[in-house]
């Protein structure tokens, strides 16, 4: 089946599509059309090398055979029935050991932020919501006689979207004084309907994460002498301090 093959492997096939790639590339300094065909080189490059992963570079691996008796290169469904990411050795250890803000310094860097950004890092550090959950918190989301929240939404860059995860999605209970200061900013805001934004900005639309943490959290960190920090900071905390 493979014998008109035997003398072209598919990596032999592959580099041979990169040299192709190197003079289109030369030849579209003077001839820029030719990056049509620096793009399919590079492609057919590419896809040389990823059947050599998958299904080796034997030709007997490769090649297969059309109903009407002629050989052809397999396709991608044919080289695995799996998603090709589970053949990629994937680590589940993190390359950095996360940082943990201990309770004196998330105390001093509250002593740093007005409202509504102390509520918010009190909400992140005690709950351990993302960023995108408390930005997409509303009122209505809370259940203030028994004392718990069910998130049920994320926001990212006023973009509203279902939360990361299944889990995301649970009612939270509430430290009582954290309720009390959430109440007490539901009172001083002219947004406080059940459909409002809890941490609604001055037009009552979402806040931005990104312009949060550069003109409010970091500078606050740097004031308080914690050095860097970002959002995810606040997932991994210890707890004692959530009456803050």
């Amino acid at each position: 089946m493979t014998a008109k093959y035997a003398e072209f492997t598919e990596e032999s096939n592959a580099l041979d599509y990169l040299e192709k790639a190197l003079r289109f590339i030369k030849a579209a300094a003077d001839h820029p059309l030719a990056w049509k065909w620096v793009i399919l080189s590079v492609h057919g490059a590419l896809y040389g090398f990823m059947i050599c992963t998958l299904k080796g570079t034997d030709p007997d691996n490769v090649c297969t055979t059309t109903n009407a008796g002629h050989v052809k290169l397999i396709d991608f469904r044919e080289m695995t029935e799996r998603n090709p990411i589970e053949l990629v050795r994937q680590s589940s250890r993190r390359l950095r050991i996360p940082r943990v803000l201990t309770a004196e310094e998330i105390l001093a860097l509250l002593r740093q932020l007005a409202e509504p950004y102390h509520t918010m890092v009190l909400v992140a550090v005690c709950l351990g919501l993302r960023v995108s959950e408390i930005i997409g918190l509303q009122w209505g989301d809370f259940d203030w006689e028994n004392r718990n929240v069910l998130v049920q939404r994320a926001v990212v860059q006023c973009r509203v979207g279902e939360t990361k995860t299944e889990t995301s999605s649970r009612p939270l209970p509430i430290d009582p004084d954290l309720g009390d200061r959430l109440l007490e900013l539901r009172r001083r805001s002219i947004y406080c309907g059940p459909r409002d934004w809890v941490f609604a900005n001055d037009a009552g639309r979402p806040r931005w994460q990104e312009t949060i943490l550069q003109r409010h959290l970091k500078p606050a960190a740097l004031r308080a002498g914690i050095g860097k920090l970002g959002w995810h900071t606040f997932r991994t905390p210890t707890r004692p301090y959530c009456a803050a």
